[in-house]
Formats: structure tokens, C-alpha cells, sequence
């Protein structure tokens, strides 16, 4: 496992993912990961692919599946 120092973009704070890791899970610049904060603690991160994307404006997208999520924004 390797450590990995926090970061600031603007307000956020972010994360560096080592090349090895981002190679390894097949992401480049601009792709979008999916984050879920477990009980233990650990931070998940999960790639998501152009078909899992669901429109920012929720445009075609059913009124169930908007409120479909993995994460609870309770938990941030």
C-alpha cells in the first residue's frame, strides 16, 4: 500500500493517484470515479464508465433512477 499526501484544488482538497494505480484501473485525466466512505473508515474508489453517467441535468434519465446512488450524502 502506499501513502498518498493530501492535496487543495480550491476549496476541495483532492488526491494524487500514483501512475501505477491510475494505469492499473485504466483511468486518464478527466475520467470520473465513483467514492464511498465505508464504515471502516476506508475510502472506496470505483471507475465509472460513459454508460453509468447519468446526465448533470437528469435530462431521459427515469425519476427512480435519479435518486439511485451507491453513496449517502449523509456520509460526506
Amino acid at each position: 500500500m502506499s501513502a498518498v499526501k493530501i492535496g487543495k484544488h480550491g476549496n476541495s482538497l483532492s488526491l494524487r493517484l500514483p501512475a501505477f494505480v491510475a494505469q492499473s484501473m485504466k483511468l486518464k485525466a478527466g475520467d470520473y470515479v465513483r467514492l464511498r466512505y465505508l464504515d471502516d473508515g476506508s475510502l472506496r474508489v470505483v471507475p465509472v464508465h460513459e454508460s453509468q453517467m447519468i446526465p448533470a441535468d437528469g435530462a431521459d434519465v427515469a425519476p427512480a433512477a435519479k435518486r439511485e446512488s451507491d453513496w449517502d450524502e449523509g456520509q460526506w
